[in-house]
């Protein structure tokens, strides 16, 4: 919204704003002579996860959905999560660690608080999806659903997002949600053997071969 001819403004839309985007998408794609239109699957990275897993849990003629380190735990959460990331990496632990953490939440507090009270750019944004918690869309969705996650991700912890999972179904999340984490993989699906190294040297990186052949092995058992 807002970019190129279109209206609007992207930074004054939520998580539900956007999967309303990408339904009116795949809206379009199912007027096409060309398309099958009961075939149609979105692949979301990172925010895009949450957003595709939405879009899918309220729209049952989406035909799947894969989400690339996209979390299971609420955004606030998660900035708990790229918080300790970032500064473990910097060399802080244990207690300098926590402070460090809690300093971080405590300033994001502020600036919601701000953005509530002035409707002001980017703490108005933060406002529109620091309150979203994808637990009811992950309960509802009935599509089939691929949550791929990576070992040396610094932004998204697979053990974090796996076990709050399994926090939702009460230990037995169902069938048609899998969940798979790919080997020295980085939050962009580069190869790195410290996820501290996530950002140098990026497009010196190799790319994760394992994850195009999940997808490929995940989508042939759906049929596509």
């Amino acid at each position: 919204r807002g970019v190129g001819e279109s209206e609007g403004s992207w930074y004054r839309n939520g998580i539900e704003g956007r999967a309303d985007d990408v339904y009116a998408a795949v809206q379009s794609l199912q007027s096409h002579p060309s398309i099958a239109a009961d075939s149609i699957g979105l692949v979301g990275h990172s925010q895009g996860g949450w957003v595709v897993g939405l879009a899918a849990a309220q729209h049952d003629d989406i035909a799947f959905f894969v989400s690339l380190v996209g979390p299971t735990t609420s955004i606030q959460r998660n900035a708990e999560d790229n918080y300790w990331h970032y500064y473990r990496c910097q060399g802080y632990e244990g207690a300098e660690l926590d402070k460090k953490v809690e300093n971080n939440l405590r300033q994001t507090s502020i600036g919601l608080k701000l953005g509530e009270l002035t409707h002001f750019g980017s703490w108005y944004h933060d406002v529109l999806l620091f309150g979203y918690d994808p637990a009811d869309a992950l309960r509802a969705v009935e599509s089939p659903g691929l949550l791929v996650y990576a070992e040396n991700d610094d932004q998204v912890t697979p053990q974090v997002n796996l076990d709050h999972l399994d926090e939702l179904f009460d230990g037995s999340p169902p069938d048609h949600l899998t969940t798979v984490v790919i080997d020295d993989a980085t939050h962009a699906f580069r190869l790195v053997d410290n996820p501290c190294e996530s950002w140098v040297n990026v497009t010196e990186q190799p790319r994760s071969e394992e994850l195009v052949v999940v997808l490929n092995d995940w989508l042939a058992v759906q049929g596509y």
